[in-house]
């Protein structure tokens, strides 16, 4: 199986998006795999904050929970993967320079 490197990033967050907006069960370690350190880290706080909110403000209809700006987990993770994509798609480039570079000079070794 090939190695996944930073040109496949942009095309996973891509899928994992559009399954969770499909409303496709997605395991943690899933939405985990196709992000970094720091996204998994950003994306554990806004979880935990979400917690914390929840915990504060008891709302009983859908009307006060938007009102207090509840949201889902689905919610929560669609928001942290589209922001991974917009910053996938501004490294993709520079991926694909590097890889077109690593394999020049793999035929140069040749």
């Amino acid at each position: 199986m090939p190695e996944l490197d930073d040109t496949h990033t942009s095309q996973r967050l891509q899928w994992r998006i559009d399954e969770l907006e499909a409303g496709v069960e997605i395991a943690k370690r899933d939405v985990n795999a196709v992000l970094d350190e720091q996204q998994q880290q950003e994306l554990a706080s806004e979880l935990a904050a979400m917690q914390a909110l929840k915990k504060q403000s008891r709302a009983r209809t859908d009307e006060q929970k938007k009102a207090a700006g509840w949201k889902t987990i689905r919610e929560i993770r669609i928001e942290v993967l589209k922001r991974a994509l917009a910053q996938a798609a501004t490294t993709e480039l520079d991926a694909w320079k590097k890889k077109l570079h690593d394999a020049e000079v793999r035929g140069a070794r040749i």
